[in-house]
């Protein structure tokens, strides 16, 4: 893997650009709102359903192989709510890999992640069929749909 920008926001952008053609491979309309005052990074449709997307990205593995991923926002370092996003997206930069995560799910706490560990967060890896719901909330038989379409 190239080496990655030390700068938290460079490299929160970088993880925003590599966002963009991946989610488009996968059928979504993406768009972006102007300036960085919505508290979402993308806006993505599908068949008439939309979703407020947050992309939140690390490079730093913390102890035996767990990722660490904040979501947070702004200078008082919010957690995000449901009001605000419907998905944090989660890129692993040092795996190559995405968690799609319903806003629900992470409320007031931080992300831990750990690849293969079969952990809390380890059914929406790659879970990108989640985001066709949209602000609706997501019933838990689309989760498991979604986490056995991803494994196989």
């Amino acid at each position: 893997m190239p080496r990655l920008p030390k700068h938290p926001k460079v490299r929160g952008e970088l993880a925003e650009a590599q966002f963009v053609p991946v989610a488009i491979r996968r059928g979504f309309r993406v768009a972006k709102p102007f300036g960085d005052s919505a508290p979402y990074d993308f806006l993505l449709e599908k068949n008439g359903v939309t979703a407020r997307v947050q992309v939140k990205a690390t490079a730093r593995r913390i102890a035996h192989g767990w990722f660490q991923l904040a979501t947070r926002r702004g200078v008082r370092k919010r957690f995000y709510s449901a009001r605000e996003i419907d998905f944090v997206v989660a890129y692993l930069f040092l795996e190559d890999i995405w968690y799609v995560i319903p806003v629900r799910e992470v409320t007031g706490r931080t992300i831990f992640v750990r690849p293969g560990s079969g952990g809390k967060y380890e059914k929406f890896r790659e879970a990108w069929g989640l985001l066709a719901w949209g602000r609706r909330k997501v019933p838990r038989l689309a989760r498991a749909k979604a986490a056995r379409a991803r494994s196989g």
